[in-house]
Parts: structure tokens; C-alpha cells; sequence
């Protein structure tokens, strides 16, 4: 088996070893993969699954948004909520795609007549146009305190009451929270429906025809702080009242779950591109190998150029251009001459007459006329001198001659 043989067959082993380690040992991996703890996906103590099964069983119309914020620009009904939980609980790497461009057009969707609830800390609760600041440690060096602990724990648990009989507030006795997270929104136009000495814990305000509300804690909404005293009946309480459609939004884009389109996306994470490097890397070695030459060395052919037709074209130059014509056709009478004695043999006595009458017998045509042509050109082989028409017209003569003789098996 050739060498180059070998690298195709070791590449194509390579090939299914390394899908084999993909399937096996990173598909494992990614089973394992960090989920945000402000996700709807994390059934953990610390995730948010049981608030959006919750709404789902209570009737409301419980969306996962998965696509950029811009295309809420789509979403053309009112009395819709879009719910922001605690996007800094996400993997090193930081917020996807925080910027001004993308706050203004989630509050353009808010003016239109919907709701922006944000529960915990963002990069929108920073924002100019909210004039609210954040009353806790930053979030990239304290993260995520608000979630105490992954266990059931009353560690740095505290109660709060309402501040204002607000509709929020409606059957509410006291909520529970930790002791980190407060905002202070500064708006003129503010409602606070819970504080306590820390700072404002529930606060809403008017945004064109929509409101923005914020809750400081998302243990509120957390699996495990969900159904402590009234903080189920506070949620249920914002979204029956703002969620007047039905609709209410989670943002997940920001938690990484993104519904993107085109087929670079849809092969994306898998060990596509790897199989792709082996399929490329195997073709280089082929390629490679096809120029080089593993064994002993080889001697260089060349191949013949030599015809009949370049010697012919050549020497028909030569005398054209030394306007020797009756050279050529001397030329030409000898090698037939030559070739029609071997031919026939011992019927052949050569002299004029009988050669003549012999050629003339096996292709049926006229003795003079064949005597006339071997006997002129016996003359310009004997030196007389032929003009350059009468050379060629003898030499189309033995041509036709030749022929003629062909067809009859003589050649």
C-alpha cells in the first residue's frame, strides 16, 4: 500500500476519533454547563423557573424572549410586561448587549403602553432616563447577594411592610427579602409601595403611557423566597394589574438563551468546525504528498516530438525557401521508387517500360500516362533541369500514384 494510502486512512481514523471525544467527553460538559441564576431555565433554589410555571398555571400568556430587545419594535399590542430578573447573575463575560441604543428602544416599547418590570440589579437600573441608583455593593465584586444560598436558609433574611396602601399592595401583610439590595429612585413621578431604613424596595413611576416598576430583590421572585409570606401575592397583584393583555415577556437573551437563525448558528457549539480542520488537514497532507516523491530517485522522461509530419514540414521549408524544387521531388521519386521495388518484389525488373506496365497493370490506368511520370522524373534525377509548376505537378502525380496502390494492398 502507497504511503500516501496510509495518511488518507489515518486521517479518516482521526475523523471518527475525534467525534467520538466530542460526543463523549464535551457534549458531557456542556450538559453541566452554568445556568443564570436569574433564569426561568434553573430550577434551582436560587433560579426563577417556579414565577414563570406559576404564571403559566394561573393563566397568564408566559413568553420566553430569546431574541434582541429591537425586535419588541413587532410586539404592536399594550397591557404587555416585559420582565428583567438580575441579568449581572450571569458568567464571566458580562452583560450581552447593554448600551443606550438598546434602553432606548426597550422604553420606546414601554411609551407605547406596555410594562417594564425590572427585578434586582441591571445595567438599566443605572440609566439617565431612570434616575435610580443602586444602594448595594457592585455586583462584579459582591455578586449576586441578594440569592443568599443554594439551600433553604433564613440566614440574612429580613421582613418589610407596605409604605402606601397601593393596589400592589392589596392583601399584603409583609414581604421577604434580604438584607443587601435596595435602589432610591429619584423620579418626581414615583410611587414607593415598600421600604425600610435601607432604601426603597418596591417603586414604580409613568413612562410615557407605559411604567416601569422595580423590585430591589430578586430573592423575591427566587424559587426558594417565592412563596415566603406575601411576596407571591405582591407579584401577582403588579402583573394583574399592568398585565392587562395577558402577555408577559422573561427576558432570557440576556441569560445567554438566544434563538438565533442561518446555518452558521445552527451548527454553532457542536464539533463541526473541528471535523471540518480534519477533513482540511488531511487534504493539505494529500496534496502535499502528491508533489513530493517518498522512495528512491527517478529518472525524468521526456516524451518523443519527432513525426513523420515535422520532417516532412521541415525539409518542404528548406527547399521552398532555397527554391530547390527539383531537389524535393527528386527526393520524393527516390523513397517511393524505393518502397514499390520492395513491394513487389521479383515482378519488378526495373527499368522504365516494365515498371511502368507493372504499376500501370495493378491499378488499372493507362501505361503512357504512368511512363510519361516515371520517365520525367527520371530525367530531373539524371539533372535536367523542371520548372517549380512541373516539379509539383509530378509530385501530385506519384501522390495519386501512391494512393492507388494503397487501396490495392501495396505500400
Amino acid at each position: 500500500m502507497k504511503l500516501k494510502d496510509w495518511l488518507l486512512i489515518s486521517g479518516i481514523f482521526s475523523i471518527f476519533v475525534l467525534i467520538a471525544f466530542f460526543s463523549t467527553v464535551v457534549l458531557q460538559q456542556k450538559k453541566e454547563e452554568y445556568i443564570p441564576r436569574g433564569s426561568t431555565y434553573n430550577a434551582k433554589p436560587g433560579g426563577c423557573k417556579a414565577f414563570y410555571l406559576y404564571l403559566k398555571a394561573i393563566g397568564f400568556d408566559a413568553r420566553r424572549w430569546q431574541v434582541p430587545l429591537r425586535r419588541l419594535k413587532t410586539e404592536r399590542g399594550q397591557g404587555q410586561v416585559m420582565v428583567v430578573i438580575d441579568v449581572w447573575g450571569l458568567p464571566q463575560g458580562g452583560y450581552p448587549e447593554a448600551g443606550q441604543q438598546r434602553f432606548f428602544e426597550l422604553f420606546n416599547w414601554v411609551r407605547g403602553g406596555n410594562t417594564l418590570l425590572l427585578i434586582g440589579n441591571s445595567p438599566y437600573v443605572k440609566n439617565d432616563i431612570l434616575n435610580t441608583e443602586f444602594l448595594s455593593p457592585e455586583p462584579q465584586s459582591f455578586p449576586f447577594q441578594s440569592i443568599v444560598a443554594e439551600e433553604d436558609s433564613s440566614e440574612n433574611i429580613i421582613t418589610a411592610t407596605p409604605h402606601l396602601p397601593t393596589i400592589y399592595c392589596l392583601g399584603v401583610g409583609n414581604i421577604q427579602l434580604s438584607q443587601y439590595n435596595r435602589v432610591q429612585c429619584k423620579r418626581g413621578n414615583r410611587v414607593v409601595h415598600f421600604q425600610d431604613t435601607e432604601g426603597q424596595i418596591v417603586t414604580s413611576f409613568r413612562e410615557g403611557r407605559g411604567k416601569v416598576v422595580l423590585i430591589s430583590d430578586p430573592f423575591v421572585v427566587s424559587n426558594q423566597g417565592i412563596v415566603r409570606d406575601g411576596n407571591i401575592y405582591l407579584l401577582r397583584n403588579i402583573l394583574f394589574t399592568e398585565a392587562r393583555s395577558g402577555v408577559v415577556y422573561f427576558d432570557e437573551f440576556d441569560h445567554g438563551y438566544r434563538v438565533e437563525r442561518g446555518l452558521f448558528h445552527y451548527f454553532k457549539g457542536t464539533s463541526l468546525a473541528w471535523v471540518f480542520l480534519q477533513f482540511l488537514l488531511v487534504g493539505g497532507v494529500y496534496v502535499f504528498s502528491q508533489g513530493k516523491h517518498f522512495g528512491r530517485p527517478m529518472a525524468l522522461t521526456f516524451p518523443k516530438k519527432r513525426s513523420v509530419l515535422e520532417y516532412v514540414s521541415a525539409m518542404a521549408g528548406i527547399y521552398q525557401k532555397a527554391q530547390t524544387h527539383q531537389l524535393g521531388l527528386v527526393g520524393i521519386y527516390r523513397r517511393y521508387k524505393a518502397l514499390w521495388l520492395k513491394a513487389l518484389g521479383s515482378e519488378a525488373n526495373w527499368n522504365v517500360e516494365d515498371f511502368s506496365r507493372t504499376i500501370a497493370k495493378k491499378i488499372n490506368r493507362s501505361y503512357k500516362d504512368i511512363q510519361r511520370v516515371f520517365g520525367e522524373c527520371e530525367e530531373a534525377l539524371a539533372g535536367k533541369s523542371i520548372s517549380k509548376e512541373g516539379a509539383l505537378s509530378l509530385a501530385r502525380e506519384l501522390e495519386k500514384i501512391r494512393k492507388e496502390l494503397s487501396d490495392v494492398g501495396i505500400h
